[in-house]
């Protein structure tokens, strides 16, 4: 047979994703999903910085290593079980209840950390094992409209990253896989079904604090605090009425709620009190005019006591492994 050996293969590759008991630790028995995904750029890298250093000469003195960093993107598709890998990552753990389906309950978390992970990406050809501790969601977004496959994108902050001969987990479990379709999902706008989107982004940052590089830490993040979380988004509308318009000249609170519904499984994204930004709509051609308006989410008084609201039904029992 002939030798796969030589470059690696980005369809040979596989990430795997377990997270952490104590920031930045890996724990003592890995226990990792393998998720599905189209892309990534997660990465470690060591700064090198020139020196200053006077050396009598003209020629440069030697240059010095700054802080480690762990950063990069991965895109992922909203699928749905893996996805609930994610939104535990972004959001933290769901509340989950039922006896199959089961029903995982996502809000802002107020209270708890946010969980911390390990991935660790999969050279399979070569092989090598890259491992990166103390990974945090920094934020995450979804598009819904048009034809393509639908899919989440998320940018990803870390602590360490290193190298290894062999896999954190032999045996990971990979979940069952069926994506959502574009056409899978329906909107609901101040509470009543509306088919007049033809575009609906929603955007989620964790707002977390990269500058905590704490001294004997061997230049890595001693720690990554969330902050205040940020809830924004746009869509883009037929304009065939005044009603979402007037919203957003009048400054009235409103709501969006994305629902996507596959066999027994479904995943909501319900965001009960928002706020559009005014802008008018503009003529670009011949063709049908649209409205494109930004919008915020926010918490004031719902009674669902958090801004956003998620609930993902599936026959998963649990993220926690």
């Amino acid at each position: 047979m002939p030798s796969c050996a030589g470059q690696q293969r980005g369809g040979k590759a596989a990430i795997l994703v377990d997270f952490e008991d104590s920031y930045g630790v890996t724990p003592g028995l890995v226990t990792a999903f393998q998720v599905p995904f189209l892309s990534e750029s997660l990465s470690g890298s060591r700064t090198q910085n020139t020196s200053d250093v006077i050396n009598g000469r003209r020629d440069p003195s030697r240059p010095y290593q700054g802080n480690q960093d762990v950063q990069g993107s991965i895109q992922v598709p909203v699928d749905k079980r893996s996805i609930g890998i994610w939104l535990s990552a972004c959001f933290g753990f769901p509340v989950t209840s039922g006896a199959g389906p089961y029903t995982h309950t996502y809000t802002i978390d107020s209270v708890n950390c946010l969980p911390s992970m390990i991935i660790e990406k999969q050279m399979t050809d070569v092989p090598r094992y890259y491992t990166y501790n103390g990974v945090k969601v920094s934020s995450m977004s979804i598009s819904f409209g048009g034809d393509g496959e639908l899919v989440a994108d998320i940018e990803l902050v870390g602590s360490a990253g290193a190298d290894s001969a062999t896999s954190m987990d032999g045996s990971p479990t990979t979940l069952a896989y069926e994506q959502f379709r574009q056409f899978d999902a329906a909107i609901d706008e101040g509470g009543s079904a509306n088919g007049e989107f033809t575009e609906l982004s929603m955007d989620w940052n964790n707002g977390l604090d990269t500058e905590v590089f704490t001294i004997g830490n061997s230049g890595t993040r001693g720690a990554l605090p969330e902050g205040k979380m940020e809830l924004s988004g746009s869509g883009t509308i037929l304009y065939d009425n005044q009603v979402i318009y007037d919203k957003a000249k009048n400054g009235t609170e409103s709501s969006i709620k994305v629902t996507m519904t596959r066999g027994s499984e479904s995943l909501s994204l319900e965001l009960p009190e928002i706020e559009y930004g005014l802008t008018d709509p503009q003529i670009e051609g011949n063709q049908g005019v649209s409205l494109n308006l930004d919008y915020q989410g926010f918490f004031d008084d719902d009674a669902g006591n958090s801004a956003i609201e998620i609930i993902l039904t599936n026959d998963v029992v649990t993220y926690e492994l």
